[in-house]
């Protein structure tokens, strides 16, 4: 479930996309489309409330960075290599 005020962020190559969201409890989602179909929606670590989230492919297929915040005044940089396994990639952030 999500809020009305819930942030997405999508990110799609050929017959894949996947779809990035804060659901109401905090938690950061992602919600998979391969091979034909969507996958269950799986939670991957908790945000503060709110938090925006964005995300970009990066060189081509299934390398992905997503970027949301898992504290007030910080930004995490989660992501996947492979487009399936998803981890801290940095956090924080550095600010300057």
């Amino acid at each position: 479930m999500y809020d009305p005020v819930a942030y997405i962020s999508a990110v799609s190559w050929p017959d894949n996309h996947r779809i990035f969201t804060i659901d109401r409890h905090n938690k950061f989602c992602v919600t998979e489309f391969a091979n034909g179909a969507w996958a269950p929606t799986k939670q991957l670590t908790n945000t503060i409330v709110f938090s925006p989230v964005a995300a970009t492919l990066i060189a081509g297929a299934s390398r992905i960075r997503i970027y949301i915040q898992i504290a007030p005044g910080q930004i995490a940089e989660w992501g996947t290599n492979d487009g399936k396994n998803y981890s801290v990639m940095q956090n924080p952030l550095p600010t300057n």
